[in-house]
């Protein structure tokens, strides 16, 4: 039967029961007094409860309401009948006799120790604000609770007067009616063990739009570790197209430090920037709060924003990057730390878990999360490595000469002044296939037998990476003179060569007429057209790949720091430049041509004028700059000389680090 939209009274509730129900779009919650997450839902109408509310499903869930807050859509059907509870659901307090509403006065009870709600909406001046409130309009709803449970009674027994409730939900009324200085207020009385207590709190609240991300971890492993939900069960009470990714992220906020946990508390760290900090042992937890700390934005207001995460980001893996494609030591090496084991199974590693590193991660390679774990092995890889050298009877370079020699983390071992990588290109001789093979340092030492140098073992003093190298004029006996009538090659260079025949496209590439017009038709056809991500793309490519390691400022500001010890940088190049958007290809583009005119010695630019404008273009003070560099070397001068440290944060102290090395 089909009635009319219309609101009902308490005497109509039995004969509608099975009613389909609308909730009014004004609808408030009972414990918050926002608006409630099924206002505006349709349900069905179940039944009345004993203090003149009655209760809606919708779907497997059901709620009390005002009579008041719901209207009636159409009449009782067969699909209105009574529906038994979700498993794990907590009954309704219609089915259980035993619920009074009582008027008393708030010290007869007393707070939860499991309610979520710990922080957001407790605040001395939010409470106040809500007090204010019932004083003026008075406290409207009651508040939910229960007789105090046996395993609080010890506790309690001190207490005068001593409390004879639980407050199950609506902490945040009832702290605020004591501020108000209540004499009495109404309680709903409803008798629930402490499971059920639970998982209402938990999840009512959980479902709440409000929590902050901290109070959501700490609810989801409340019922992971009180009620045994797992993160599936979890995702699915949450539903609204939450997976277990989400619970994944949330519960991983578990791991910040109760230090790193106030920094989310106050609003230095959100939940992208948390989940960051997370993956970090806590030893360097706290270098990346300070870090992120620092990056923040001041406002003309005098208030401060958080750094973009992008930026945030870049900073935090050029200072924190432990790329297990880049470590020194064999990753599946179960015996180099005994305690550790393989890097490639341990669950600390960023792949081990997609759900929570997939999206938030912006580097393809799995990375390692325990830094002191890391540093332990990198300890261990170079002992192992010293000794083996030594039974070898193999020198050792002095790490004072290492240092020298690789000044930096980035300084990239495929080039050492006065010495060559065993491992480099010496000379070439033609191949089986017409084309050319290439012949190592390692290749003619061999060749020598018994009597070829024996190789100078390097350990890079920041990365930790062991390789073998001889001297420059060692390298030079070993290259071969090359045949009469033949020009003599770089040594140590691969020589280009062609191994097939040139495309016409290329042979007429060599013609300077024709390179001519087809520069003018080029750059007409540039004129012409808007511009496009392929146009951008290919220019940034052809900027960046022009010569290995020429920008290399622009691929540590971009975090491609792992450009330079590539096997084929350009390969790498091109396919950190094909992710990008038009954003980020502009960016790269312009920091590229900043770099290429202005490095940080020199630069190119014979105008101070044209280059000062690069600078006045980005909001750039060039003499603020000048009198705090003057001013930091004032300081350090009066100090005692130091080594820079990996605590040593910011781009300043990165200039100066470089300045000092050069003059070194």
């Amino acid at each position: 039967m089909t009635t009319e939209t219309t609101t009902i009274t308490i005497d109509d509730v039995d004969a509608l029961v099975g009613s389909q129900v609308q909730i009014n779009h004004d609808c408030t919650d009972l414990m918050t007094e926002n608006p409630h997450m099924w206002a505006g839902k349709y349900g069905t109408l179940k039944g009345t409860t004993p203090f003149g509310g009655v209760t809606v499903a919708v779907g497997k869930r059901e709620k009390i309401f005002d009579l008041k807050q719901i209207r009636v859509v159409s009449g009782p059907t067969d699909a209105g009948e009574a529906q038994p509870h979700a498993p794990g659901d907590a009954p309704d307090a219609a089915d259980t006799p035993a619920v009074r509403l009582v008027n008393v006065p708030p010290l007869q009870a007393i707070n939860s120790l499991t309610n979520p709600r710990r922080r957001r909406g407790l605040d001395v001046d939010s409470l106040r604000t809500l007090a204010d409130s019932i004083i003026a309009h008075g406290l409207g709803n009651p508040i939910l609770v229960r007789p105090v449970p046996p395993s609080r009674l010890e506790e309690t027994s001190g207490m005068d007067p001593r409390p004879a409730f639980e407050v199950i939900a609506g902490e945040r009324r009832w702290r605020a009616a004591q501020m108000a200085e209540l004499q009495t207020m109404p309680m709903v009385v409803r008798h629930m063990d402490d499971q059920a207590v639970l998982e209402m709190q938990l999840v009512e609240n959980i479902e709440r739009e409000d929590l902050d991300p901290m109070e959501e971890a700490e609810g989801f492993a409340l019922l992971r570790e009180k009620l045994g939900y797992t993160v599936e069960q979890i995702a699915e009470k949450m539903g609204r197209g939450r997976g277990t990714s989400y619970v994944h992220k949330r519960m991983k906020l578990l791991d910040l430090t109760p230090e790193s946990r106030e920094a989310m508390y106050e609003g230095t760290l959100q939940l992208s920037t948390g989940l960051l900090v997370s993956r970090l042992s806590p030893k360097d937890q706290v270098a990346a709060v300070k870090l992120i700390k620092s990056m923040a934005r001041k406002l003309p207001n005098g208030q401060s924003e958080p750094a973009p995460f992008r930026e945030v980001v870049r900073s935090m893996f050029n200072k924190f990057n432990l790329l297990l494609g880049q470590a020194p030591f064999a990753i599946d090496d179960p015996g180099l730390v005994m305690t550790a084991g393989p890097c490639t199974t341990c669950p600390k590693r960023t792949g081990a878990n997609p759900d929570l590193f997939g999206d938030a991660d912006q580097n393809a390679e799995n990375q390692c999360t325990d830094s002191s774990c890391w540093a332990d092995k990198k300890t261990a890889h170079v002992a192992r490595a010293v000794a083996d050298a030594q039974a070898r009877g193999l020198t050792v370079m002095d790490e004072a000469e290492a240092a020298k020699l690789l000044p930096y983390p980035h300084s990239s071992a495929t080039y050492l002044p006065g010495y060559e990588k065993i491992t480099n290109t010496a000379y070439t001789v033609p191949g089986a296939d017409g084309g050319e093979l290439d012949v190592t340092f390692e290749d003619a030492m061999r060749a020598k037998g018994r009597k070829a140098p024996k190789p100078i073992v390097v350990v890079h003093p920041h990365t930790g990476k062991v390789f073998e190298v001889i001297p420059q004029e060692v390298a030079n006996n070993l290259v071969p003179p090359e045949p009469d009538g033949q020009p003599e090659g770089k040594k140590g260079a691969r020589p280009l060569v062609e191994t097939a025949p040139m495309p016409e496209e290329h042979r007429a590439l060599r013609d300077q007429h024709v390179r001519r017009a087809l520069f003018v038709r080029l750059f007409d056809s540039v004129r012409a057209r808007p511009r496009t991500v392929d146009d951008l793309r290919l220019a940034a490519i052809t900027v960046m790949c022009q010569a290995d390691d020429a920008h290399p400022h622009t691929e540590e500001f971009m975090g491609w720091v792992e450009a330079r010890d590539a096997d084929d940088a350009e390969a790498y190049l091109r396919e950190k430049i094909e992710s990008l958007d038009a954003d980020q290809l502009g960016q790269l583009i312009t920091m590229a041509a900043m770099e290429e005119a202005i490095d940080f010695y020199n630069g190119h630019i014979q105008s101070h004028e044209q280059e000062a404008q690069f600078f006045q273009a980005q909001g750039i003070d060039i003499l603020a700059v000048r009198d705090k560099v003057q001013e930091d070397l004032q300081r350090q001068n009066s100090q005692p000389t130091r080594e820079a440290t990996d605590d040593e944060e910011g781009m300043q102290d990165g200039i100066e680090d470089e300045d000092q090395g050069a003059e070194a």
